[in-house]
């Protein structure tokens, strides 16, 4: 998840600017951990970003090109993906 956290961080989609003026660095580590579940499951889309700010921010991210949110829905997928254990072929 702080992989996930450090890309969310880096989009700052809100304009928080994590680690800045005593913004705490994991400042987006609730939304990582609500998208990472989701990533789990399926992989995300750009509605799935703006249905977790809306959730967290009351904010839909209607500034914010669509493109943008499913490049990085994509990523997020992509980390979750890297990050889950690898499991061994049934023999």
């Amino acid at each position: 998840m702080e992989r996930v956290t450090r890309l969310l961080a880096r989009a700052d989609l809100s304009g928080l600017a994590p680690g800045v003026d005593g913004m705490p660095t994991d400042e987006y580590a609730p939304e990582a951990e609500d998208l990472v579940q989701r990533a789990r499951r399926a992989p995300l889309t750009a509605d799935d970003v703006r249905q977790v700010w809306r959730h967290w921010f009351d904010d839909a991210l209607e500034g914010h090109p669509e493109s943008e949110l499913a490049q990085l829905a994509a990523r997020i997928t992509v980390t979750v993906g890297l990050d889950a254990p690898m499991r061994r072929p049934q023999l």
